[in-house]
């Protein structure tokens, strides 16, 4: 624990104690299981003993202290739950396994991230997203755009990719660069190593030429398969989950389905839905603290009516459809979210974060891990 003196407005994501005031709230429910723990713990691990699918495996103390805690202390939902995951460990073990390459330095594998900053509350938040959007970046001159053009075009992979467009009103005259997400990370890399991003919205005053490139971090199938995908975002979830405020305070996912697409309508099969909604409800001992849409589609609806028999009666008291991304800051601080919503973050993807949790997660023994702190 820490002194009362701190800024409570954030925490950090990789805070190393539990602030005084988080603790106070949850200090009785703390002090009730540490002052039972020990009658807790046995009547738990007598029923993993008793099972053939438990009975020779040595369980760390802080994966079942997480499972009995989740569980109000309920032992026989905690040992269900537990069975659960030694099932998905027998049968999609692919998700104990390291990504055994640089995924947090392609675009497409940057769709998941847990934000810089916890809510004050100690929950984390969680970003979601699947579009392909452009984000505009200022230039000085219509020889620059055609400097630029000259220097991508080389590689047919990004010289493909270059179209400019003129347009304008009556007083202004703009320039657009648009690239499409590129098959070959190299064009990224080039129009990245190029331009001097300076803003993220239009400016309607402006007489300086505009130029687009790929916001990075969107889901492209033809390029990264939905096993990654899936191996990251459980990898976020297995691994916060070793956090002790992770544990207390839940975590908060935001998700944005802007301009989601047949490529990735195809993927919702029942089948994938329905193993997403048991690891979220059935395996992982996760506190949600809230689930926040943005930017809804006809993708969002398919999903949220097909997962609809499997949710939890909570559910629907957690989810929040919003109508507009303004509505995020009715319960998100404009600190704790990036600047593409209307918020102040402007760089946010944690790969080293996730460099450490691969490496952790490939170390997962199936007994569980140690907390972190």
């Amino acid at each position: 624990m820490s002194d009362s003196t701190e800024d409570i407005s954030t925490l950090p994501l990789e805070i190393n104690y539990i602030p005084d005031y988080i603790y106070e709230k949850y200090k009785d429910k703390l002090n009730f299981f540490h002052e039972n723990k020990e009658n807790y713990m046995q009547e738990l691990k007598k029923l993993l003993q008793g099972d053939k699918l438990s009975e020779n495996i040595d369980f760390e103390e802080d994966f079942l202290q997480l499972y009995l805690m989740q569980c109000k202390y309920d032992t026989t939902e905690a040992f269900s739950k537990i069975r659960n995951y030694l099932k998905l460990r027998r049968d999609y073990s692919f998700f104990y396994e390291r990504i055994k390459f640089d995924f947090t330095s392609h675009p497409s594998c940057q769709v998941l991230t847990p934000l810089p900053h916890r809510l004050s509350d100690g929950s984390v938040i969680f970003l979601y997203e699947i579009d392909g959007r452009c984000l505009p970046a200022f230039v000085h001159s219509t020889q620059e755009i055609l400097v630029l053009k000259e220097k991508l075009s080389t590689p047919p992979s990004i010289r493909n990719l270059i179209n400019i467009q003129w347009c304008g009103d009556n007083n202004h005259k703009w320039s657009y660069l648009f690239t499409q997400p590129s098959r070959d990370h190299e064009c990224a890399t080039a129009i990245t190593r190029v331009l001097r991003p300076e803003s993220q919205r239009l400016s309607p005053t402006t007489d300086r030429p505009l130029l687009y490139h790929p916001i990075s971090g969107k889901w492209n199938p033809e390029e990264i398969s939905l096993e990654t995908i899936e191996k990251i975002l459980f990898m976020c979830l297995q691994q916060q989950l070793r956090h002790p405020l992770t544990q207390i305070s839940g975590i908060q996912i935001i998700h944005d389905f802007t301009n989601t697409r047949f490529e990735h309508l195809k993927y919702c099969t029942l089948k994938n839905i329905c193993l997403l909604n048991h690891i979220s409800f059935e395996v992982l001992p996760i506190k949600f603290a809230g689930f926040h849409v943005v930017n809804g589609s006809y993708l969002f609806n398919l999903v949220l009516t097909l997962s609809r028999p499997f949710l939890p009666d909570y559910f629907s008291k957690i989810l929040y459809v919003h109508s507009s991304v303004d509505e995020l800051f009715d319960y998100f601080p404009k600190s704790a979210i990036p600047a593409k919503y209307g918020g102040t973050l402007t760089d946010y993807y944690m790969a080293d974060w996730f460099k450490k949790a691969n490496e952790e997660q490939d170390n997962f023994p199936i007994g569980g891990q140690k907390n972190f702190l």
